[in-house]
């Protein structure tokens, strides 16, 4: 019971933060042009793109170790 009480806690905190998080990049959106947010888009995806690359890379080379 206790496991579980945690266990939504936890996801209530993620979700909050998310919705959090949304708001600031809607307001940092409304605030700069569309050319700008295509850009920052772009970049931050291929930040992401980039470590889950790595981190992929970084397992595959542990397991065939």
């Amino acid at each position: 019971m206790l496991v579980k009480f945690s266990y939504i806690k936890r996801i209530h905190i993620h979700s909050n933060i998310h919705i959090y998080f949304t708001n600031v990049i809607n307001n940092r959106i409304s605030n700069i042009n569309q050319r700008e947010i295509s850009y920052y888009t772009l970049s931050s995806l291929f930040k992401i793109f980039k470590s889950r690359c790595m981190t992929n890379s970084q397992n595959v080379i542990t397991r065939r170790i």
